[in-house]
């Protein structure tokens, strides 16, 4: 009898061990793959930061954009009020213009002295225009207590014998006090507001622009404090700067 290999009868069983081995060496490749990706992301941005993860902060110029067309308003506007032109925003476009309807029953105010012009509550009386070497000073009060000084400084530097070439050269530097620019009749301006101190001082509002002619300055001194009894007496000195005009 002659000897012959040993044949397995039945090879199925082999070949499905060697089909099942192939999903387990794909998953392993591709677990590979997705911890080498993951870990070339990590080296690449380690050193970068961002606000929002992968997206950069968009500049202001691209949320700005090209300032809008203002349109003329209607003659019935504001019929009964004062307009107040509208402010520049962040992006420098102008802002239409409002409807001031509290300050359209106060009284005018013109002095040919300091030339300028302006409206005022009426329940204010407004005082006689003091002069002095280097200043004109009104005082306007309410109920006998000064409350807003409207002055004018000649414009001439005493430490340098020449003109103020800014405003904030005008103020120094005044301790605890912020200040801010804003506009007034078309006049580029500060606003400095003073905090004041407890039984020493109330707090206090100045606006401070220079004259058209750039020869004198002038001063609107606010203390809302003595205006004690309005709920709304913090927003007069806007109001009245929203009136003021040069003569």
């Amino acid at each position: 009898m002659i000897n012959q290999p040993l044949v397995p009868t039945n090879t199925e069983p082999l070949e499905r061990t060697k089909k099942s081995k192939l999903p387990l060496i794909l998953t392993i490749i591709l677990v590979v793959a997705v911890f080498s990706g993951i870990g070339y992301c990590l080296g690449r941005y380690s050193n970068r930061t961002f606000e929002t993860p992968f997206f950069p902060k968009p500049s202001p110029t691209s949320t700005c954009g090209s300032c809008p067309k203002l349109m003329p308003h209607s003659p019935d506007f504001c019929k009964n009020g004062v307009i107040v032109p509208g402010a520049i925003n962040e992006c420098g476009c102008q802002l239409p213009p409002t409807c001031d309807l509290t300050s359209a029953k106060w009284k005018p105010y013109s002095n040919p002295i300091i030339k300028v012009s302006f409206k005022y509550p009426s329940d204010w009386e407004a005082g006689e225009t003091q002069t002095f070497a280097s200043k004109s000073v009104v005082e306007f009060s309410y109920q006998k207590t000064s409350l807003f000084v409207v002055s004018v400084y000649a414009n001439y530097n005493n430490g340098t014998g020449k003109p103020f070439a800014s405003l904030d050269e005008f103020t120094g530097e005044i301790k605890d006090a912020t200040s801010k620019e804003i506009s007034i009749a078309g006049y580029k301006a500060k606003m400095v507001t003073y905090p004041g101190f407890p039984g020493h001082a109330i707090p206090s509002q100045e606006a401070l622009l220079f004259t058209p002619d750039n020869s004198g300055i002038i001063s609107l001194f606010y203390q809302a404090d003595y205006y004690f009894d309005k709920p709304d007496s913090k927003e007069v000195l806007d109001q009245i700067l929203s009136t003021f005009r040069f003569d």
